[in-house]
């Protein structure tokens, strides 16, 4: 029988996380699913894991080492046997009732082709850290608001048609794309659908821990995932966009105390940026200097 939803869960190395993961999916209020673990090279007991779990609803499959997430998640969609594919990240977890709640907003609504929903972050490094993160709905079109604003859609929160991931050949299994695949891959769809629906619910935990490419500068593969699509701006549009890259990789570097960098990045973003960013990169070229004074 086709299940409902095919949960794919990309691993390396990620024993201990996975085993929660794992078990935030067999929680779940709805059942009509099939988990595939798709192992990118893991020599943990990873392997071990799910042997012991005995659930004919999970599928494993390893493979040599790819560099990235892309490959095994692409290898996911061409196993899943449902209609529709949820991704989890094998650090993150669920609310028992995501795999309810999104089902039966999918069957309320016909028109919907992608969904997701707000999550909690929690910090590894730190248990008290929580944050709410809300996700905002998008406007039309969709493609230019998704470039304006970045990638506002988490990746295990979306629950998505197989056939739109099978249009768009999945994700993108560039290494220099990496962390941004999924940013690329909601792009792509955009273009064939406008039905991407905002669920109002916290449904899921987004783990943030030093190790993680969260942690890192994005601006680079965030450029490359966009790159393709940038004819569709306007000359302000990919200006403000330029500016606004040049903040974010300047607050990155100050946040390493890589301060002369991140000066050189504030200072292209306050000849180019909006007021705000303007404003914003003046303000972080201001505290550098202090530091720098009191140091």
């Amino acid at each position: 029988m086709q299940p409902f939803f095919s949960i794919i869960i990309q691993t390396f190395q990620r024993y201990k996380e996975l085993k929660l993961t794992l078990q935030s999916v067999l929680r779940q209020t709805c059942n009509d699913y099939e988990i595939l673990v798709m192992d990118d090279g893991s020599t943990d007991d990873t392997g071990n894991l799910i042997k012991s779990l005995k659930d004919n609803r999970i599928f494993y499959d390893w493979q040599t080492n790819s560099g990235g997430p892309a490959s095994p998640r692409n290898r996911g969609i061409k196993f899943a046997k449902g209609k529709w594919i949820a991704f989890l990240d094998s650090d993150d977890t669920w609310k028992n009732n995501k795999l309810e709640e999104v089902k039966k907003y999918i069957n309320d609504n016909d028109e919907v082709d992608l969904i997701y929903h707000d999550f909690t972050t929690i910090n590894f490094d730190d248990f008290l850290k929580k944050k709410i993160v809300r996700s905002l709905p998008l406007s039309s079109p969709i493609i230019n608001d998704l470039l304006l604003r970045g990638n506002v859609i988490g990746l295990s929160t979306v629950v998505v048609r197989k056939e739109l991931l099978v249009k768009v050949h999945g994700f993108n299994e560039n290494k220099d794309m990496v962390g941004c695949e999924d940013y690329n891959t909601w792009l792509k769809i955009s273009r064939f659908t406008e039905n991407f629906f905002y669920l109002q619910k916290n449904l899921g935990y987004y783990s943030i821990h030093k190790n993680r490419i969260s942690s890192q500068d994005m601006t680079i593969p965030r450029s490359l995932a966009i790159e393709e699509f940038l004819s569709l701006l306007n000359k302000k549009q990919k200006t403000y966009l330029k500016a606004k890259f040049n903040y974010e990789s300047g607050y990155f570097n100050y946040s390493q105390k890589k301060f002369e960098k991140g000066i050189s990045k504030f200072l292209v973003a306050t000849r180019e940026g909006s007021y705000l960013i303007k404003i914003k990169s003046i303000i972080r070229i201001i505290q550098v200097c202090i530091n720098r004074l009191f140091n």
